[in-house]
C-alpha cells in the first residue's frame, strides 16, 4: 500500500492465542520488512499462557502483545489481513482501505487458558 513495511492484520475470534502467535512470529521473522499487527472481533482482553510459554520457549518477543479488538484498526490500511480462524472470518467487519482477506480455516481454541 506505500513503500514502507508491509502491513498485516491477523484476526482471530479472541485474539488470544493464534492471531497473537502469528504477530510475533511475523515481527520476530519478517523484521523491518513487515508490521504485524492482531485483534479479535471479541477480544478475550488477555493472552493464553500456553501462546506466553510457547514464544518464551521460541526465543521470540513478547513485549507489546496485548489482546485487542479489530475495531482499533478500522481506519488503518493494510496489505493483508488474515483470518486465522473461520469464526473470525465469517464476523470480519469491513475494514475499509484493506487488501484482500486471507482466511487459514483453523478452528477451535483447544480451551487454552486465557491469561488477563
Amino acid at each position: 500500500m506505500s513503500g514502507g513495511p508491509i502491513r498485516v492484520l491477523f484476526v482471530s475470534t479472541s485474539n488470544a492465542t493464534r492471531s497473537i502467535l502469528a504477530e510475533a512470529i511475523l515481527r520476530h521473522a519478517g523484521g523491518s520488512a513487515y508490521e504485524a499487527h492482531s485483534a479479535g472481533i471479541e477480544p478475550s482482553g488477555g493472552i493464553a499462557d500456553l501462546t506466553l510459554r510457547m514464544l518464551e520457549d521460541a526465543g521470540i518477543e513478547r513485549a507489546g502483545l496485548r489482546s485487542k479488538s479489530v475495531e482499533e484498526y478500522r481506519d488503518q490500511p493494510f496489505d493483508y489481513v488474515v483470518t486465522v480462524c473461520d469464526d473470525a472470518r465469517g464476523r470480519l467487519p469491513g475494514l475499509p482501505g484493506c487488501g484482500p482477506v486471507a482466511p487459514l480455516g483453523l478452528s477451535g481454541s483447544g480451551g487454552l487458558d486465557v491469561q488477563r
